[in-house]
């Protein structure tokens, strides 16, 4: 006689097969998908990052130039006594411009060759006075040691002397590669010299004035 076949094992399997169908009819008939709420909220955050726009400069409210000149006066008060040296800084301002002096002595490792150390350390409190407080308004010049005012006074000297060489020959003389701050006496010294005429030509650091007859 043939044992009897039990019957359970194959019910068992055709339930199970009968429930992946409905698992895989229910996948399709969207009862998988993300609720409405968390749709909707989506959308909501969508339109809130685009109304949140970050502000210009424009909408920032502005810095007060006396708080610009403090900075530079606490900065260039810190690097004195980090360099060790005996100095009094003063702050004069007129509406947005800035002059900030530094006056001592042994200075000289703050100016250093051709003024170019004060043009860096100028940068760094410009650094720290309104790029930290975010100025964009003011206008922050430092001098140590009285140089840039020696230095303008020598250049337009220098100016008037090549201006006179350039109306006597009658050909064009090009000065020597200068910083912008240099340049710009340059021209405006020469801008009053009749008969001559300046342009500024090259890339900084090679970028000097040329003086020509007009």
């Amino acid at each position: 006689m043939r044992p009897k076949r039990d019957n359970r094992r194959s019910r068992g399997n055709k339930n199970g097969g009968q429930q992946r169908r409905e698992r895989q009819a229910s996948d399709a008939s969207g009862n998988n998908k993300p609720s409405q709420s968390r749709k909707n909220g989506g959308q909501r955050n969508t339109r809130n990052a685009k109304n949140e726009k970050p502000m210009n400069d424009e909408q920032r409210d502005p810095v007060d130039p006396a708080a610009v000149g403090e900075a530079a006066e606490t900065f260039m008060t810190g690097l004195a006594t980090a360099f060790g040296v005996e100095a009094t800084v003063v702050v004069e301002r007129e509406d947005t411009e800035i002059e900030v002096a530094m006056n001592g002595s042994d200075l000289g490792l703050l100016v250093g060759p051709g003024g170019r150390t004060l043009t860096a350390v100028q940068d760094l409190v410009r650094v720290a006075a309104q790029r930290r407080l975010g100025d964009h308004d003011t206008h922050l010049r430092l001098d140590i040691a009285g140089y840039r005012e020696r230095r303008k006074e020598s250049l337009e000297a220098f100016a008037r002397k090549i201006a006179q060489q350039v109306r006597e020959s009658g050909k064009a003389l090009a000065i020597e590669p200068m910083a912008s701050p240099d340049r710009k006496v340059i021209h405006d010294v020469l801008a009053s010299e009749e008969g001559v005429s300046t342009a500024s030509k090259g890339e900084d650091p090679n970028r000097r004035v040329i003086v020509s007859p007009s």
